[in-house]
């Protein structure tokens, strides 16, 4: 995962990548308000991000499986659906 912040832009960009057979590929990426900086990913002994289980969103606002429905819901409703936001 990587997150960065263009200079003097007004928010947060993530990509992650996924190791593949041919290489390093990119598996999605987002953009948030410069307002909110995302929490500090989890790390293993080696440098890499650990994954969480699908429902565990314990110290998220959502699980991952919640976002991922939110999002889908966001995309096919063109931000029209409000019960797909997420609030804190």
């Amino acid at each position: 995962m990587a997150g960065f912040r263009r200079e003097g832009g007004t928010s947060w960009s993530h990509a992650v990548s996924k190791k593949t057979q041919d290489g390093w590929c990119m598996t999605l990426m987002s953009v948030t308000s410069a307002r909110s900086r995302p929490p500090a990913v989890a790390r293993d002994g080696n440098g890499m991000a650990t994954a969480l289980a699908p429902d565990d969103g314990a110290a998220l606002i959502a699980s991952p499986r919640g976002i991922a429905q939110a999002h889908a819901r966001l995309q096919a409703a063109f931000g029209q659906d409000r019960s797909a936001r997420l609030r804190p």
